[in-house]
């Protein structure tokens, strides 16, 4: 009878140990792993479900750390057709999802890039933390074509565990969020709707040495020097106005009447004058910036936004405009300026010798004459850069203030 029951103990402890082996993998509620297709690499994201039983389901677009509200979803046939922020990209994916699927990304230029999604387990999010800090720090970057230099830029990096997230500085603006993975060699990527960009390097000593991919075909070299001072040419040196030049500019309302500095609303009164397009990243970011404080502003400095469009057609041109007002809630006017060229802006802006960079911002004191013309912006992917500016910005603020003594 002791045998019997010995043996009856055995056999249950071998089932219960079986069925623990063949328990299926936790699964995130809803999280699947996106992998873009482009050249002989991919780029990542998560595709994340909203909770809730609206259809067809929303989602999130999960870029690193920038988190995208895909929330302009539109059903075309069995697929759902998701455009990525402000700017003329989407993915399209089914409707119906299951633990793989695959899809598309479609860029500005309307070229298709297929991905792959798998659903996420439990497993997957763990990441070992690992003792690469070689890769950790700031390097003054720079571009080339055979040898001929292209541009240049600090790219500043952070670890966590095996992952790495940073972002490039240049004099015009920023790369915005870029993430990815380090082990023998590292990779940096980003997707947000106006960039798919992937940098892939290696670190020996105090320098990288890589290969930076966009789109289907585009690749460039790289190399860095690594730096405990990142520094860049400030923004307030790009563009110098001479002491007597007055603020003037052209522009058209949607109707097609012509807008000048006579605009009513910004008459006796220090203005911001944003220079941007809706298909510029850095724009995104300095109309978010420029949207959160505006409710702080002194009541005597008013912002105004000119809008330079890749499409010269003013009814397309404000369908971009109006995109970026609405999905943004900007409580500011933003008028179509001319197209997206630098000779465009010139021309809208004759104030100004040169527009050095897309977003350009100009600080007018309520006389119209220029305080001060600040080229390219440092979004929240930068860290401190943004904080600094975030300051530097009030303290401008308060010296065009007409209801204070300058």
């Amino acid at each position: 009878m002791i045998r019997s029951l010995l043996i009856l103990s055995l056999l249950l402890l071998i089932f219960q140990s079986a069925a623990k082996a063949q328990k299926p993998i936790k699964t995130i509620s809803q999280k699947w792993l996106c992998s873009i297709k482009i050249q002989d690499k991919t780029i990542d994201f998560k595709l994340e479900a909203k909770t809730g039983k609206t259809f067809p389901a929303q989602y999130y677009l999960w870029n690193g750390k920038e988190r995208i509200d895909l929330n302009k979803n539109i059903k075309v046939g069995d697929s759902l057709h998701c455009p990525i922020s402000v700017f003329e990209s989407k993915l399209i994916f089914p409707i119906k999802l299951t633990d793989s699927f695959s899809g598309f990304y479609v860029n500005s230029k309307n070229q298709r890039l297929p991905f792959e999604a798998k659903i996420i387990s439990a497993a997957f999010e763990i990441s070992k933390p690992r003792i690469l800090e070689q890769y950790r720090g700031n390097w003054n970057l720079y571009f080339h074509d055979g040898g001929l230099p292209t541009d240049s830029g600090v790219l500043i990096t952070e670890l966590k565990g095996d992952s790495i997230y940073g972002t490039i500085l240049t004099e015009t603006g920023d790369y915005r969020f870029l993430n990815g993975k380090v082990g023998s060699n590292a990779y940096l990527q980003t997707l947000d709707g106006g960039h798919s960009y992937r940098f892939d390097y290696g670190v020996k000593k105090d320098s990288i040495f890589g290969t930076f991919i966009y789109g289907p075909k585009g690749t460039q070299l790289f190399y860095g020097i690594k730096t405990k001072a990142p520094k860049l040419k400030d923004g307030f040196e790009s563009t110098k106005v001479g002491p007597y030049e007055q603020f003037r500019f052209t522009a058209k309302d949607e109707s097609g009447n012509a807008i000048t500095q006579s605009y009513l609303p910004i008459q006796k009164k220090a203005v911001v004058l944003q220079i941007l397009g809706s298909w510029c990243p850095n724009c995104l970011d300095e109309t978010k910036f420029l949207t959160s404080v505006y409710s702080q502003k002194p009541k005597n400095v008013e912002f105004l936004g000119l809008a330079f469009e890749r499409k010269p057609d003013l009814r397309l041109a404000y369908e971009r405009i109006n995109v970026l007002k609405t999905r943004l809630k900007v409580p500011y006017p933003i008028f179509y300026a001319g197209q997206a060229n630098k000779d465009s802006a010139k021309t809208a802006v004759p104030f100004l010798p040169k527009v050095f960079a897309f977003p350009t911002t100009v600080f007018v004191k309520a006389d119209g004459s220029i305080y001060k013309v600040h080229s390219g912006f440092s979004g929240p992917a930068t860290g401190q850069f943004y904080k600094d500016w975030e300051t530097e910005f009030y303290k401008i603020l308060k010296e065009i203030d007409p209801d204070l003594k300058n």
